[in-house]
């Protein structure tokens, strides 16, 4: 008979509040042992603003939330990078992000000139 370990994951989420003896607490965000199932809950996003695991501040830094990565070993919780992976398609949260951040920062995004019009080459076309 053939056992199998099942490896026991944790999503840490620290805040922190303050600048000088900042007041720091943390929370299990999630916990348990399909990756895929973390990665459906909370999916991964390279848009800015639209992973719900990445860290995020408001009033200019003075509140400040993290989140960090862990799976049980040998008794211990062990810090590991980001195991999740993108299995559904784009939400339309990640969407509207996405073109709130075009229109607040156009000229963080290459593939747009300014007008709206694909940049191609360094310079607009209409398509």
């Amino acid at each position: 008979m053939t056992m199998t370990a099942t490896t026991t994951y944790r999503v840490v989420s620290t805040t922190t509040v303050g600048f000088v003896d900042p007041k720091v607490t943390e929370s299990i965000k999630w916990e348990g042992t399909d990756i895929d199932e973390l990665s459906v809950e909370y999916p991964p996003s390279s848009i800015f603003g639209a992973d719900p695991l990445s860290h995020s501040e408001i009033e200019d830094g003075f509140i400040r939330t993290d989140h960090r990565f862990e799976h049980f070993v040998d008794g211990i919780w062990v810090e590991i990078d980001d195991p999740r992976r993108r299995l559904t398609p784009t939400t339309a949260l990640e969407r509207e992000i996405d073109a709130e951040n075009r229109r607040l920062f156009p000229g963080d995004f290459d593939d747009y000139c300014v007008d709206g019009h694909r940049d191609c080459d360094g310079h607009c076309e209409d398509d």
